[in-house]
């Protein structure tokens, strides 16, 4: 697997290199850059186009909170993560769609795991962008209980019998019944 590259933000140089080290132990992440505060946080999302963001909020310049919702804008899909000692910004944080927010002091085991959540969400949103390319998309469907993918370059013909859907396909007759 291709590590995600990360930039890293936090306006304490200790905390900035205890994340740092963790992150870097990670195979599957790679730190491309770190910064101090948000203006050049914002300015090195734009330079490097990162596939992950941890930053923290309380920052010079521009908060963290503030300096996402910039990049947001020019990085519509950015993945982040918030790593802070403030936890009464949580709310705020998940409402711009922050994939975790960890509250300080910093663990090992507890960024693991928003680190193993980001690249889950990272890589499925890339299974999606393919999808859509029209290389591996399927529709799913329920028979018998059972979950079923159909390619949709195999898919010849469906009609719509009720509450009932005929799949007609090159080599195969498939009947799903509406739940």
């Amino acid at each position: 697997m291709i590590p995600l590259n990360i930039i890293l933000a936090d306006d304490h140089e200790d905390s900035l290199e205890v994340l740092k080290i963790f992150v870097e132990q990670h195979p599957d992440f790679k730190v491309v850059d770190t910064c101090n505060n948000g203006e050049e946080l914002v300015e090195k999302v734009a330079k490097h186009k990162p596939d992950l963001v941890i930053a923290d909020i309380k920052m010079p310049k521009l908060d963290g909170i503030e300096a996402m919702k910039k990049s947001m804008q020019f990085r519509h899909d950015l993945k982040f993560i918030f790593v802070t000692g403030y936890d009464d910004f949580a709310v705020e944080a998940f409402n711009i769609s922050a994939v975790d927010y960890v509250v300080k002091p910093l663990e090992m085991a507890r960024l693991y795991a928003a680190l193993e959540k980001a690249k889950f969400i990272v890589n499925l949103n890339e299974k999606e962008i393919k999808g859509s390319k029209g290389s591996t998309k399927k529709l799913p469907f329920k028979f018998n209980g059972d979950m079923y993918y159909v390619p949709f370059k195999d898919i010849f013909f469906i009609e719509k019998i009720g509450k009932n859907a005929l799949f007609i396909q090159k080599k195969k007759l498939l009947q799903r019944t509406r739940d």
